[in-house]
C-alpha cells in the first residue's frame, strides 16, 4: 500500500493476531517446509521470540526479588522510624506546653487566693 493512500476499509486497520497470520500462512502455496520456517520465524522472532523474552524477564525479577524486598523494606521501616520520631517530640512539646499552661493558671490561682487572705 502507498504512503498516503487511504485504506480499504475506510481508515479502521487492525493488526491480525498470530494466528489470523498463520491461517493465511497455511494457505499460501508454499512449500510444507517453507510454511514451517515462516511459522517458526514469526513465533520466535529475531531473538528468539516473545515467549522467551517473558520467561528471562520473569527469571531475571524472581532472582532479585528477594533483595529488590529487602531495600524496599528496610527503607519503609527508616521512613516509619522518622516520622515515629517526629510525632514523639511533637508530642512531649504539646504535652510540656499543656503542663506549662496548667502550672501557670495553678499559680495564678493561688496568688489569687493569697490576695482574697
Amino acid at each position: 500500500m502507498e504512503q498516503g493512500a487511504p485504506s480499504p476499509d475506510g481508515g479502521n486497520f487492525q493488526m491480525p493476531s498470530v494466528e489470523q497470520i498463520l491461517e493465511i500462512i497455511e494457505t499460501m502455496d508454499m512449500s510444507p517446509e517453507e510454511k514451517a520456517d515462516l511459522k517458526k520465524s514469526i513465533l520466535e522472532g529475531p531473538e528468539g521470540g516473545f515467549g522467551n523474552m517473558v520467561k528471562d524477564q520473569v527469571a531475571q525479577a524472581v532472582a532479585n526479588s528477594p533483595t529488590d524486598y529487602l531495600i524496599f523494606v528496610v527503607m519503609i521501616a527508616v521512613i516509619a522510624c522518622v516520622f515515629a520520631l517526629f510525632g514523639y517530640k511533637l508530642y512531649q512539646t504539646l504535652v510540656g506546653r499543656e503542663v506549662k499552661k496548667q502550672e501557670k493558671q495553678k499559680a495564678k490561682q493561688e496568688k489569687k487566693n493569697k490576695k482574697k487572705n
